[in-house]
């Protein structure tokens, strides 16, 4: 299943009620109307909990997006080769300036500021570092290591208002692969500062 919410919003939360109180099993993905590819922002792969009408699937986020793909891949006890849903709701908000909210560590959303967080968090191989400016300005984005060494400047450019995503791939200014531990981004937008902790996890 794939909803086209029509422009791009702050989405928050998605519930899902399933046929007969299945427990079926999926993920959830979204990208915004600039993104050329979808961000999981729910895995239920291995989920054993009916959705009801009254205590639905429910999962909560933060990722801004135009579209919502839903993937169906099993189900907890069902074997049957259909599926059936009876609702699939996502929650979000319209504009990012009306939110006056704590999401997260790694991510804050400011009245008049701009939102800002990484997904996923913890990550292996790369990283996609987003933004959402209520209007055009400048914006510098590095990394530091735990130290508080800058290692690389992932971007310096003036973006439009609206989403945006750049992607770090685990590497210093150098182009030389960094060690699994933790790290941090800095987003500097016109006068305002965020920093933002992650942490990379390299598999063995």
């Amino acid at each position: 299943v794939e909803v086209d919410l029509g422009k791009d919003y702050l989405l928050s939360k998605t519930e899902l009620v399933c046929h007969l109180d299945r427990a079926y099993q999926f993920k959830v993905e979204v990208k915004t109307d600039g993104d050329t590819t979808y961000t999981q922002v729910v895995d239920r792969l291995n989920n054993t909990q009916p959705g009801t009408a009254t205590n639905p699937i429910a999962d909560t986020f933060s990722e801004p997006g135009r579209y919502v793909r839903l993937t169906v891949t099993g189900a907890a006890v069902y074997t049957g080769t259909w599926v059936s849903l009876h609702e699939f709701r996502v929650f979000g908000t319209a504009s990012v300036d009306s939110v006056v909210t704590s999401l997260s560590p790694e991510a804050t959303i400011i009245q008049g500021s701009f939102y800002t967080g990484n997904h996923p968090n913890p990550f292996n191989a790369s990283t996609n570092i987003r933004f959402v400016l209520p209007e055009e300005g400048n914006v510098a984005v590095k990394i530091y290591n735990i130290r508080g060494e800058a290692i690389k400047e992932v971007t310096k450019a003036t973006y439009s208002a609206g989403p945006h995503t750049i992607v770090w791939n685990a590497c210093d200014g150098y182009g030389n692969k960094v060690p699994s531990g933790i790290y941090f981004y800095r987003i500097v937008y016109n006068n305002q500062v965020k920093t933002n902790k992650m942490i990379l996890m390299k598999r063995l």
